[in-house]
């Protein structure tokens, strides 16, 4: 709307409070909604779950693989293939084992007994760490906003994570479920 050249003062000043006012609301709503958009990211990172895969020692002798959702989400619909890579493909195939789960909630493990690629049973930390070079932890899940998350996790160089195991006078720390029930 304009007005003409003979508009008064409170004409002008009118249009000018009613522009200025315009601006400022739509400020007002640009800032509302990038609001929204963080606390939307924020929320989503409340239930976001992290699939990790370690080396767990059982003693002085053995290891096995852990899987543990690491993230503050339950993970939902987990279905992953955890791999044992050879250090030599050519003379031993990979170690491959499809999880399934409906719910892994934050915390909750599962362990996989390697077998022992020479007479089969389980597996002493020394032959698990000469045989197999990584894990890796390959698959799908969603979360609890049911948004599906690809899984792509690996633990490199299982040599090194046995020696800096051992190398740190780390020992196993009993599961405080196993302590209460006692």
């Amino acid at each position: 709307m304009w007005l003409p050249l003979g508009a008064g003062l409170a004409d002008w000043s009118s249009l000018v409070l009613t522009a200025a006012l315009v601006a400022v609301t739509t400020y007002y709503a640009v800032q509302n909604h990038r609001m929204v958009s963080e606390m939307r990211a924020s929320r989503k990172l409340t239930v976001l779950p992290k699939l990790a895969a370690e080396l767990n020692v059982l003693g002085p002798q053995h290891a096995d693989i852990l899987l543990r959702n690491v993230g503050p989400g339950p993970a939902l619909d987990v279905d992953v293939m955890i791999v044992l890579e050879p250090t030599s493909p050519a003379t031993l195939t990979p170690d491959k084992r499809r999880f399934r789960a409906k719910v892994m909630a934050p915390g909750e493990q599962h362990e996989f007994l390697p077998q022992s690629p020479e007479r089969g049973g389980m597996v002493a930390i020394d032959t698990l760490t000469m045989h197999y070079s990584a894990v890796r932890v390959r698959g799908t899940m969603r979360d609890a906003l049911g948004d599906v998350h690809q899984v792509d996790e690996a633990m490199e160089d299982l040599a090194e994570w046995r020696q800096l195991r051992f190398a740190a006078g780390r020992r196993r720390v009993p599961d405080p479920v196993e302590v209460l029930s006692k």
